[in-house]
């Protein structure tokens, strides 16, 4: 999965998008709820997420939705989340209308992010792979949410569903493999090795709080903002 821009036909105003739809591709079957990067009516996209059982932050998607942008029947299933993950390859959902909403699930198996983590760890050490996702409306409804913008972002860890910080990264590339975005190897207390990439990437929880290490997560750091008005 490498950086990809959207194919839009569109007119940007700063980083927000005007226009009412866009056609583009996205890199994984994942949304991003706008209330995570959201706060005093502006956006906040220089700050990282963790994307785990505690914070919706982000959603699974299937990209499913009603010929009139409503929100489909049906829950999302695991089997065609894994189907659309591809660690070269890209969706394309086709013509997106601001407002339409998309099927959206936090419950999914850890064989989905096992998926994700996979193509993470394709490369020893792993590197940053920036992705293109969705931005949508993450309102009281987990199963269904209207799709408002779009947004880049580099996904820096992937914790397995070990628990404490028995899974706390040594080095992770920049995104293009060649050279260390970030090195703790000389690091022994596991603890403070973690604080120190928290702190370069400046990861963060819903509440503000440094991010904490959490099994079955997903931590990203928000880049390139293209959302609504």
């Amino acid at each position: 999965m490498n950086k990809r821009l959207l194919t839009s036909l569109v007119v940007l105003t700063g980083l927000f998008l005007i226009s009412a739809s866009f056609v583009g591709a996205f890199d994984l079957p994942m949304v991003i709820c706008s209330d995570s990067i959201q706060a005093d009516g502006g956006y906040y996209c220089n700050i990282g997420r963790v994307f785990d059982k505690n914070n919706d932050t982000a959603r699974w998607t299937d990209f499913r939705t009603e010929n009139d942008g409503s929100c489909p029947k049906g829950r999302v299933k695991a089997n065609d989340v894994i189907g659309l993950i591809s660690c070269d390859g890209s969706i394309d959902p086709g013509p997106i209308s601001f407002g339409n909403s998309f099927a959206t699930s936090t419950a999914m198996p850890k064989s989905v992010l096992n998926e994700v983590r996979d193509c993470f760890f394709a490369y020893d050490p792993p590197r940053v792979i920036n992705v293109t996702l969705p931005v949508i409306y993450c309102n009281e409804k987990e199963i269904c949410g209207a799709v408002i913008g779009a947004i880049n972002v580099n996904i820096v860890w992937i914790s397995g569903a070990g628990t404490g910080t028995s899974d706390v990264p040594v080095e992770v590339l920049k995104a293009d493999g060649l050279e260390t975005e970030w090195y703790g190897g000389d690091i022994v207390d596991e603890a403070e090795r973690w604080q120190s990439f928290v702190d370069h990437f400046n990861l963060k929880d819903l509440d503000g709080s440094d991010a904490k290490i959490s099994k079955k997560a997903i931590y990203f750091k928000l880049e390139e903002c293209l959302v609504a008005p």
